[in-house]
């Protein structure tokens, strides 16, 4: 667990910024030309897709750690919502469809604190769906790190080129990086609400004492007292 809310508390603290490597003067056989001056291998469209769907994958296997919590706590028409939107990430899922699932995974964040404040105990069928949702969550909370760099990374460049575009290209352009921007504006504070929930969903596991020992990837973190 240690390991989780080190890597999300060093996110939510550093803001979600890529700065350019600065070298000084040029490479070795190669005068004049330094990283600063490097262009980007893509531009801000062509990489596009590929920062979406590192959010589509992490955020999806938040929704899966999700959707076993609310079986847990008996929430079966939440989870039912949480299984909709899982299948919608894996079809054509533009910038609405993002913002319904980020919603959707909102309201079941806050609806599962709500129970793990509240210390809500449940019997050995929630227990199980407990355990089911731990490995999910610990591979999302992982990869958020990853998330932050590359939507840090790409936000920067697709601003870049928006404001280079001219007054006239400019707004097709944002049009076209809608998307891409929505997921980089949306990644900072989903960062800083699983660091609050990974928190409370392993202080939960302890105290109800769920059984960790078979559980993916949790003997990797110490527990502590």
């Amino acid at each position: 667990m240690k390991k989780i809310l080190i890597i999300l508390s060093v996110l939510f603290y550093l803001p979600v910024t890529a700065h350019a490597l600065k070298m000084p003067g040029g490479l070795p056989g190669m005068p004049g030309k330094s990283e600063e001056a490097a262009e980007p291998a893509e531009s801000a469209e062509s990489s596009q897709d590929a920062l979406v769907s590192q959010f589509k994958s992490t955020i999806g296997s938040i929704l899966l750690a999700q959707k076993y919590l609310a079986l847990a706590f008996d929430q079966a028409d939440q989870a039912a919502a949480i299984d909709t939107e899982i299948s919608s990430l894996e079809g054509d899922c533009g910038t609405d469809c993002l913002k319904r699932v980020v919603k959707i995974s909102g309201n079941a964040n806050d609806s599962i604190g709500e129970k793990l404040d509240a210390k809500t105990e449940i019997g050995a069928e929630g227990k199980a769906n407990y355990a089911l949702a731990l490995p999910p969550y610990i591979r999302g909370s992982l990869s958020a790190k990853d998330l932050a760099t590359a939507a840090g990374t790409w936000s920067k460049q697709a601003t870049s080129e928006i404001k280079g575009a001219g007054m006239m290209n400019a707004p097709k352009l944002k049009k076209k990086l809608s998307t891409g921007m929505y997921v980089a504006s949306q990644t900072p504070k989903l960062i800083k609400n699983w660091g609050k929930a990974t928190k409370q969903i392993f202080t939960y596991a302890k105290a109800s004492k769920i059984d960790l020992g078979k559980v993916e990837g949790a003997s990797e973190f110490d527990f502590g007292d």
